[in-house]
């Protein structure tokens, strides 16, 4: 993801636990939701403040809606949270002296409404389904951090996979599987257990330039008062690298269920004309002359049973057929 961020042309990133933030303006986050493939939200900061119990998180919540705590650096408070913005707000809490995200949750929304009185003498909506702003608070070491989540749906729902098999690999877990292999994006893609193909259209996707924002027919970020659909369109323009627009996708299964389930996403993702689906054992595989990425998901943990011999074939099966891949 760090990668990924750097890609984009920013600079200023620090990488965290379980993150990467990085510092830009409101046209960042609208690139960062098309364009990032490994990341699962794209989250605003809003502001910080010290909170160890329940007064404290409302109290810190109250003064920054009511204008009487400083944002963070470069954010305008006072148009997000006008009360004529619908909100919902989810929590999270770790090595916090608060345990409960829920009355974390509820106790930061108090705060806030109150704020929005102090400022406006009116509150907002709370719309836990279609709220106009979806906001995450983080309890941690006596510390409340809320942000502004921009995406909502997690960037992983990528809108191809209509059909799906048992233990799915995640779409941003697949493409990091892709950018983490230093393959060059040309030649083929094969995968012997292919499954519902997650792994192939995350593969081509990148090959072939294709931002992973591109099939999403909504974003939450729209809502907002700082959208600017001119820049959007301007950001969802800019031409991604096409690294073979040759690539041909290879996918093969022992269960015909799954096959036609890859079949089906593959015409969802319009990668159909470029695949060539197969059943049968993934260990008697014949890899196409022109190499490129191989990509295998196999079964394992509590998926299926994986046996030391099938393992055993696996590895004799890539030094078998895939050499030079």
């Amino acid at each position: 993801l760090a990668g990924e961020i750097t890609g984009l042309g920013i600079q200023d990133r620090v990488v965290e636990r379980g993150a990467v933030s990085f510092r830009g303006d409101w046209s960042e986050v609208w690139r960062a939701n098309w364009r990032l493939r490994t990341a699962n939200r794209v989250l605003v900061e809003l502001g910080r403040w010290a909170a160890d119990d329940g007064p404290s998180i409302a109290t810190g919540a109250r003064a920054l809606a009511a204008g009487k705590l400083a944002p963070s650096p470069g954010i305008e408070v006072a148009p997000l949270l006008h009360p004529d913005r619908s909100f919902a707000i989810h929590a999270a809490v770790s090595l916090s002296t608060v345990r409960d995200a829920r009355w974390a949750a509820l106790t930061a929304k108090d705060g806030l409404v109150d704020g929005q009185r102090d400022r406006w003498g009116r509150r907002a909506d709370v719309d836990r389904r279609e709220p106009d702003l979806a906001l995450r608070l983080r309890l941690h070491r006596g510390e409340a951090t809320l942000w502004l989540d921009t995406s909502v749906e997690p960037l992983d729902h990528r809108g191809y996979r209509e059909v799906t098999t048992a233990a799915p690999v995640r779409e941003n877990l697949a493409a990091a599987m892709v950018l983490a292999s230093g393959w060059d994006g040309t030649g083929s893609v094969f995968d012997p257990m292919c499954g519902s193909a997650t792994l192939l259209i995350e593969a081509a996707d990148w090959a072939l330039g294709r931002a992973p924002g591109e099939r999403r027919e909504r974003w939450n970020f729209e809502r907002l008062p700082f959208f600017d659909r001119r820049e959007f369109l301007r950001v969802t323009n800019e031409p991604l690298p096409i690294f073979d627009p040759d690539l041909r996708l290879y996918g093969n299964d022992r269960s015909r269920e799954a096959v036609s389930a890859a079949r089906t996403n593959l015409a969802r993702a319009a990668l159909i004309d470029r695949a060539v689906l197969s059943v049968g054992d993934a260990y008697e595989v014949s890899a196409p002359s022109k190499p490129g990425l191989v990509l295998i998901n196999p079964p394992h943990g509590n998926r299926l049973e994986q046996t030391e011999e099938d393992w055993k074939r696996l590895g004799d099966l890539l030094k078998r057929q895939f050499r030079g891949w």
